[in-house]
């Protein structure tokens, strides 16, 4: 399988080591790596014959290459993510299935599911669409919630998510920043201007060697949060929560002034005891609130702006805009 550090590398066609192992009595033996990050595609395809493989555990992989693998007699499991050591018990097991790590369940009895392939999904290869059977995590790196996976999402009728007692006591962070300073003038002097602010959170994560990251998102972005966990859990492990986690927040005088709760959210991921904190599309003031309580730190991913289509940057070049803002004020 490729790999990228511990982890298994998001692209087979662009991944720089190739780890290589043998299955015997239910175990892996003989595990070595090697640099092929100047193969091209049909190298690689020449090398793993060469090497008389016949699985392939990887990532994101091309339609076209996945079939000819198979045609050469190759199992291909791909859109499979996470620590390696793991998946090569997967494998051991013979119970690897494409989707892992990607896209799965959680439920307070039951973290496991079935095959989630995506042979038709080329290259980057998300993970399985909403529906389908997910793939077996191990119990021990689920995270302990998981708004995304949640079945019943209860909270969207009406009804109340699980409660959580109060976290553990704020920390500082300051002896981090000025790695983060460093780690983030390094990414701003990219000088080709082709990283997408997605992009910039990966190699973030990737250079500040976050192994860890929440993701706290409003429920009307819950598509685009999908999309977006399934995105990093190639490189990181991801707890995503949802605004509407936990009690309704009450106003002073006892009803519920609001749906979002941004003090659950803080306090579900200072227990997860993630590395960094992702907000999505936090309503104003609630995204005030989380910052302000949440132990690690937090970067914006995206921001709400229920008139402009989530793009707030667009009311500065807008002259209508700016008089109505004025007018209304």
């Amino acid at each position: 399988m490729p790999v990228f550090g511990e982890r298994i590398a998001p692209n087979f066609m662009h991944c720089e080591t190739l780890m290589l192992g043998s299955v015997r009595a239910g175990a892996i033996v003989d595990v070595g790596t090697m640099e092929i990050g100047s193969l091209t595609d049909a190298e690689r395809v020449r090398l793993l014959e060469e090497k008389d493989v016949s699985i392939l555990a990887c990532g994101g992989i091309a339609h076209e290459l996945m079939v000819e693998l198979r045609g050469r007699g190759i199992e291909v499991i791909n859109n499979v993510a996470g620590e390696t050591d793991q998946v090569l018990e997967h494998i051991a097991r013979g119970d690897l299935r494409a989707g892992y790590g990607i896209s799965y369940r959680c439920t307070p009895d039951n973290r496991s599911g079935g095959d989630a392939s995506t042979d038709s999904d080329p290259g980057l290869a998300l993970g399985p669409s909403e529906g389908s059977e997910e793939a077996d995590r191990p119990a021990e790196q689920a995270p302990h919630i998981d708004c995304i996976a949640c079945g019943d999402r209860v909270c969207l009728s009406g009804g109340q998510c699980r409660s959580y007692a109060e976290g553990k006591p704020m920390a500082e962070v300051g002896a981090q920043l000025q790695q983060v300073s460093e780690v983030a003038m390094d990414i701003a002097a990219e000088p080709e201007r082709v990283l997408c602010r997605i992009a910039e959170l990966v190699y973030f994560c990737v250079e500040m060697k976050y192994q860890h990251v929440g993701l706290a998102f409003c429920v009307d972005l819950l598509s685009e949060s999908a999309t977006v966990v399934r995105l990093l859990r190639r490189f990181v492990r991801v707890t995503p929560v949802c605004c509407r986690a936990g009690e309704p927040v009450h106003d002073q005088y006892g009803t519920a002034g609001s749906n979002c709760n941004p003090f659950a959210m803080a306090r579900i991921l200072n227990e997860a005891q993630t590395d960094l904190n992702v907000s999505v599309g936090l309503s104003m003031g609630c995204d005030v609130v989380f910052d302000r309580l949440s132990q690690a730190p937090v970067t914006t991913l995206f921001v709400k702006d229920k008139l402009l289509a989530n793009n707030p940057v667009s009311a500065v070049h807008s002259r209508y805009v700016l008089e109505r803002i004025l007018a209304r004020t």
